[in-house]
């Protein structure tokens, strides 16, 4: 069987993706997928570091580049006359970097509760 692999091409070039790598496990209360679902948002701030809210935690992290580009591929299967049917893959988009959240999460509103506490 082959395989081929072919690009994905428009006006704009292929897309550039990220990756977010956390520790853990990211559970929600609902059932099902969180697949279309919002997890959370994220934020840069003035420095550039990545700073991820879920719910009611904060997570800091950083912006690292891969040391190998990951290619995001879509499987084509393409049907013909002959017995073998040809598979196919276009490659949707190019991953070259990630943000990187290593540390636990730190709850949102015990650090308010410092802040507030420290005003005069």
């Amino acid at each position: 069987m082959q395989v081929f692999i072919q690009p994905f091409s428009n006006e704009e070039g292929l897309q550039e993706w990220g990756i977010i790598e956390l520790q853990g496990d990211l559970d929600s209360k609902e059932s099902g997928s969180l697949a279309g679902k919002l997890v959370g948002d994220l934020f840069y701030n003035k420095d550039g570091i990545p700073t991820f809210i879920i719910g009611h935690h904060i997570l800091v992290g950083k912006a690292e580049k891969l040391e190998k580009p990951l290619a995001v591929l879509e499987k084509r299967h393409i049907q013909t006359k002959g017995k073998d049917d040809k598979t196919e893959y276009v490659v949707r988009a190019i991953v070259k970097r990630k943000l990187c959240f290593r540390d636990r999460p730190k709850p949102i509103v015990g650090s308010m509760q410092k802040v507030v506490n420290k005003t005069p």
